[in-house]
């Protein structure tokens, strides 16, 4: 549209000072010749278009039409400042109040001795006479060119424009898609890798017999859930170990029976807590599902909102196609207000000073020039309606954007649910670990009996000798099945500490 206004500001110039002139010699109002001078002088409004133009990158063979207008001017300028002075001189007026280029200009000595009558009817004659017609003919074609190329050019940069705005809604429209699709892979990854087998984990630890030692999970899922069964299998398999040690050895130890039972309690309770720590974990991933269904909603209404922007576009399409119209509805009445102008210039020559017959035209002039200000107000508004639907498109555009935000909103809160299951894996890793601390305390509880083993050895003497000796051996072969423990635990990590190791050190 700037490229439009720009070509008509250059035409509009020209046509103007012709009207200026015409209507100088016509009347004799000097506010006419200032308005002519203004604009070549002070205003020019044709130079700055043609400045602007070539700012925004008009080609060079499309300002040469500009140029050829102007070459073929010189002869009708010189026409317009005989006009001019022949009006200034029937006027009286002095050379040093005429303006420079008039001033400047000699008329021939038909010119000067002619009466002021002769000189003004000489003026009109110049200015409306087949010759002038022709030299604004020459000046008004190229420029009329030269409008149609940038009209071209505005059009072709619009429907560019349109394009890439299709393309924005196409990759806006293929984001809304792709984002749900890749959470819901991601959900998918998550529960089958990570939550299906800890919730088989936490099914198969709630269904086991406490009682029976040969109870293991079967490894599945990710490394991390595999080595998580792993480990548990291998403190349930050493636990089972050292408490069939306990066992043959129970008869000879009933003091310290309590203790044993004591640890297989917290063992117990320890393996519950596992439970319950993997249901906790079950429901992090139902946080995380209907998180999944929220964001499916929210990526249905993107889809909506941009359909919407599609519908809003195509109403600006109708807009600008519709102000087209207009356009050539305004290019009509001016060639007409053109015409009715030359009628009514023609008939006031021919009628001198009657001038009848120019009324009835300039009432023509008039009523067109009604029609036409009708027109370019019929242009403002749909201007504004084009204005309108822009902004409309450009609000949903941003509620795409905000849908998009809480896309991203929702994915948080799936990140704040994994986490939640990180921390319960945690929990589960310290439960396994009180586990540990449980057979601790049996392996202290086995030390104990090797140093009550130990004393009746040291205090028994005679024929008795040979009980405390086998309560002695009994607590070592308790020592060594401890040690056996203790050796297979290190390669998962340590599951006794430094109070385990003294107590066993004190046994033979």
């Amino acid at each position: 549209m700037r490229l439009s206004a720009l070509g008509d500001q250059v035409a509009d110039s020209s046509a103007f000072l012709t009207d200026q002139v015409r209507s100088y010699v016509m009347t004799g109002d000097p506010d006419f010749l200032d308005d002519y001078w203004e604009e070549v002088e002070v205003t020019q409004s044709q130079n700055a278009a043609l400045e602007e133009l070539e700012a925004l990158g008009v080609p060079d063979e499309d300002l040469a039409l500009v140029d050829e207008a102007n070459a073929n001017s010189v002869e009708l300028v010189d026409t317009e400042a005989r006009a001019m002075r022949l009006m200034l001189e029937a006027e009286g007026v002095s050379e040093a109040a005429m303006p420079g280029a008039v001033a400047d200009f000699d008329l021939s000595t038909d010119d000067v001795t002619a009466s002021p009558d002769e000189q003004v009817a000489t003026a009109q004659s110049l200015v409306f006479d087949d010759e002038y017609r022709g030299h604004v003919e020459s000046i008004m074609g190229p420029l009329t060119e030269f409008n149609q190329r940038l009209a071209e050019q505005a059009d072709a940069a619009a429907a560019d424009a349109e394009a890439r705005n299709s393309l924005g809604q196409g990759l806006l429209l293929t984001l809304a898609l792709a984002i749900p699709v890749g959470i819901a892979g991601l959900l998918w990854l998550i529960q089958t890798k990570v939550s299906r087998p800890i919730s088989r984990f936490g099914q198969a630890l709630d269904a086991r017999d406490p009682d029976d030692r040969s109870f293991r999970l079967v490894p599945q899922g990710t490394a991390e859930t595999r080595g998580l069964a792993e480990a548990l299998n291998d403190q349930m398999a050493q636990t089972s170990e050292l408490l069939a040690s306990l066992h043959v050895t129970s008869e000879s130890t009933a003091n310290e029976a309590h203790v044993v039972s004591a640890a297989s309690e917290q063992v117990s309770q320890n393996v519950t807590t596992v439970a319950t720590a993997v249901e906790e974990m079950n429901s992090s991933v139902r946080e995380i599902a209907q998180s999944a269904n929220e964001a499916s909603q929210v990526a249905g209404e993107a889809v909506e909102r941009a359909a919407g922007t599609n519908d809003t576009v195509d109403r600006l399409g109708q807009s600008t196609r519709e102000i087209d119209r207009v356009l050539e509805l305004i290019t009509s009445i001016a060639e007409q207000t053109n015409l009715l102008a030359l009628n009514a210039t023609i008939e006031a020559a021919r009628a001198g000073d009657a001038g009848k017959g120019f009324a009835v035209v300039a009432g023509e002039v008039k009523a067109l020039a009604q029609q036409t200000s009708k027109a370019t107000e019929d242009i403002g508004q749909r201007v504004t309606a084009i204005q309108t639907d822009t902004a409309h498109a450009v609000e949903e555009i941003g509620g795409i954007s905000e849908i998009i935000d809480r896309i991203n909103a929702l994915q948080q809160t799936i990140s704040s649910a994994v986490d939640e299951q990180s921390a319960t894996t945690a929990e589960i890793a310290r439960n396994v670990s009180e586990a540990a601390q449980g057979v601790d305390e049996v392996s202290e509880g086995v030390g104990r009996v090797a140093a009550v083993a130990r004393g009746d050895r040291d205090t028994d003497s005679g024929p008795s000798t040979g009980q405390p000796q086998r309560r002695a051996d009994a607590a070592s072969e308790q020592r060594r099945s401890v040690g056996v423990f203790r050796s297979r635990g290190q390669g998962r990590g340590s599951l006794a500490d430094d109070t385990e190791e003294e107590a066993l050190a004190s046994a033979p």
